[in-house]
């Protein structure tokens, strides 16, 4: 396998980075440089909703300056994303044109989830305890600029996953006008906090144990800096504390200017300014989850692209079943909106055993599985607000989640595969705003088979067992054991298949031998 000179780029709201790795052998990967700029994009996009023009010019110039050191490194291949800072920014169109021409790097821009997700399956990777840490219950929190993230873990599976517009410069900017009225910045700040973190956390976390917090990302970086000064820990290893140790840092930090903050860490008032709103989200999530310990792991946005550069170049072996954690979150989401489950599992089996059965001409590949598995878990959701527009409602409620590891693309299209019914689905004319051609195509297959397994369960009643899906001569045959009557199902089944045949030009047929009881599927 040729070695690959590859640089990762993160256009942030606090600071640019690069970072330049060498790929060589599977699973070899040894990082060569790593160069920061501090600029504060977030503080120009947070207040006025547009980035100037200087700080357009510096991100230019900057990133010529990271196109430079790329080509003194012989650099072949790369990826640069921007977050939060350039996705809310009413000029980001312009600014990245403005980029492309003058630097040649391409900056895509990355959904919360996407960036979310890149950080985790770095942090699995690179943190030796991960597998332990979340088998007992934890929770990965991203305290960044704009956003924090906090991902819960329970029995080391991934339950819940949740935004809070709480990023350290977001809140800095935003309180700013009001710390002049207030008597006290950090009472201010702590109690605008609090209903976020109460809110969150008893919609969301209240039903899990929560023994540690894995703190994650490149904000910590000053954070840590300061726990290593006040525990007067020299080594390099990372910091791991107890809840009342983070209590008494956080105090400290209380007492204290942000210049004697900057004069002891080594910055400007402005990034010292950040501490507090970082340490003072993590403190309060610790206490309100009852954690034990906190841990500090130092991956950041640039680490994870460039792991999902060589996992998706197989450079990189899977330390975890991420795909697993999509469903577990998906299961998780239907249970909180009351879904059927014993119908949504039923289903699922079925529309499983229809995908693999036409696996070898339908074009789909694992990732498509995943979408339909995920739609069949989603589909039933909007019953929770009420019968009458079932299917609307779960479009509703999908669009407006976050599941990790799901990008906007894929979410939009769960949600169109729950929406449109075979008897009416749209033609491509009314989805081409949001689906290429092939999108569209793979929507109208999962589709297909999803309401195929969809109505095989009409009453909820499970009726057929044994169920055998073979594929013959253009006649997709579904075969299944049951003695009761399915003239129900059979005629919604009906309705289906000629929308299936349309689709795939093969003719699904339901073949019942009776039997005298029921088994499992």
């Amino acid at each position: 396998m040729a070695v690959t000179t590859f640089a990762a780029i993160d256009v942030g709201s606090n600071e640019v980075s690069l970072k330049i790795f060498e790929l060589g052998k599977k699973n070899q990967m040894k990082e060569l440089t790593h160069v920061r700029h501090i600029m504060e994009l977030g503080s120009d996009t947070y207040v006025s909703g547009y980035i100037s023009n200087h700080l357009i010019d510096e991100l230019c110039d900057v990133l010529d300056g990271f196109r430079k050191i790329m080509k003194e490194f012989q650099v072949t291949e790369y990826r640069a994303y921007s977050t939060s800072s350039i996705r809310e920014a009413a000029n980001r169109q312009s600014l990245l044109d403005r980029v492309r021409i003058r630097t040649g790097i391409d900056v895509n821009i990355l959904t919360n989830s996407e960036q979310r997700y890149l950080l985790y399956q770095a942090v699995a990777l690179r943190e030796p305890a991960f597998n332990s840490i979340i088998k007992h219950g934890a929770m990965l929190v991203e305290v960044g600029s704009g956003s924090s993230q906090a991902t819960c873990f329970s029995g080391g599976k991934l339950v819940v996953s949740h935004n809070l517009r709480l990023g350290s410069i977001r809140l800095s900017e935003f309180l700013s006008t009001l710390e002049r009225e207030a008597d006290s910045y950090a009472d201010l700040l702590s109690e605008y906090i609090d209903g976020d973190i109460y809110t969150s956390y008893k919609t969301y976390f209240h039903k899990y144990r929560i023994r540690s917090i894995l703190a994650i990302g490149e904000e910590l970086r000053d954070l840590e800096q300061y726990i290593k000064i006040n525990l007067q820990q020299n080594d390099s290893s990372a910091v791991k504390i107890t809840s009342e140790e983070l209590t008494t840092i956080y105090n400290s930090i209380l007492t204290h200017s942000n210049s004697e903050i900057a004069t002891m860490l080594g910055t400007t008032d402005e990034q010292a300014r950040l501490l507090l709103p970082t340490a003072m989200i993590y403190e309060k999530l610790m206490s309100i989850n009852k954690a034990d310990t906190i841990y500090f792991n130092s991956t950041d946005l640039c680490d994870g692209i460039v792991v999902q550069y060589a996992l998706d170049n197989n450079r990189l072996s899977k330390v975890r079943d991420f795909d697993k954690d999509v469903l577990s979150a998906a299961k998780k989401l239907a249970i909180r909106y009351s879904s059927n489950t014993i119908h949504t599992t039923y289903v699922e089996k079925l529309a499983g055993k229809i995908f693999e059965g036409l696996s070898h001409i339908s074009g789909l590949n694992k990732h498509d599985k995943l979408l339909l598995l995920v739609a069949v878990r989603l589909h039933d959701c909007g019953a929770y607000i009420n019968f009458e527009e079932v299917a609307a409602n779960s479009y509703n409620i999908i669009r407006s989640s976050e599941i990790l590891g799901l990008t906007d693309k894929d979410n939009l299209m769960i949600a169109n595969i729950v929406m449109n019914p075979v008897k009416s689905f749209p033609s491509y004319s009314e989805l081409k705003n949001d689906f290429t051609e092939k999108e569209y195509i793979k929507i109208a297959k999962l589709t297909g088979i999803f309401r195929l397994a969809n109505d095989l369960d009409t009453s909820k009643k499970q009726k057929l067992s044994h169920l055998k899906v073979t594929l013959k001569n253009n006649t997709l045959q579904i075969t299944g054991e049951s003695f009761m009557d399915l003239a129900l199902e059979t005629a919604y089944f009906n309705e289906s298949a000629r929308f299936f045949e349309r689709i795939f030009g093969i003719v699904p047929k339901l073949k019942q031998r009776r039997i005298n009881n029921v088994s499992d599927l």
